[in-house]
């Protein structure tokens, strides 16, 4: 009993760890954000983005939400495409005239007999480039987000406009 509850309270511990790695994480990434926009050390551009993404929640867990579903959506079907073409070539290699190979020195092609782990290793490799590609994607829609909340909260006082918004009023 001892050890079953030891291995509970690790997994409980890596779990907690985890969560805080992704939140230090995050709000890592939006001080950067805040350092670029309004300068300033990283603690108090830190203070800043916090209070900046706390003051606009339901949007920042909103747009947070969407992007990661979609980013996933998107890196699957892109391994999936190429999972599929890997398939498509190994299978049907030996159907290919030969000018399709010539270009890669490879005129006789042998068949291969069972693809399934060359396609996974495919799905797999695919998978971690089209993630670290989408990367840069994410970080520029937390960016925007950031930008946003920075301009509602400099231009918006009391629900009216103080000045003109930067950003359009629809979004």
């Amino acid at each position: 009993p001892a050890q079953m509850v030891a291995k509970v309270v690790r997994c409980c511990l890596r779990c907690v760890v985890c969560v805080l790695q992704k939140f230090v994480k995050y709000l890592t990434a939006a001080c950067y954000v805040m350092i670029a926009i309004q300068g300033g050390t990283f603690c108090a551009s830190t203070q800043r983005a916090w209070v900046l993404l706390k003051s606009q929640k339901r949007l920042a867990a909103m747009t947070d939400f969407t992007t990661d579903v979609m980013l996933s959506l998107i890196s699957g079907s892109i391994a999936l495409v190429c999972a599929a073409i890997a398939f498509i070539v190994l299978k049907f290699s030996g159907d290919f005239p030969n000018w399709v190979f010539e270009g890669t020195g490879m005129t006789d092609v042998a068949e291969v007999s069972d693809p399934t782990l060359p396609v996974l290793v495919t799905f797999f490799f695919a998978y971690l480039v089209s993630e670290n590609f989408l990367d840069a994607l994410q970080s520029t829609i937390g960016t925007v987000l950031l930008c946003y909340c920075a301009d509602v909260k400099l231009n918006k006082k009391e629900g009216q406009l103080a000045r003109p918004m930067v950003a359009l009023e629809e979004l």
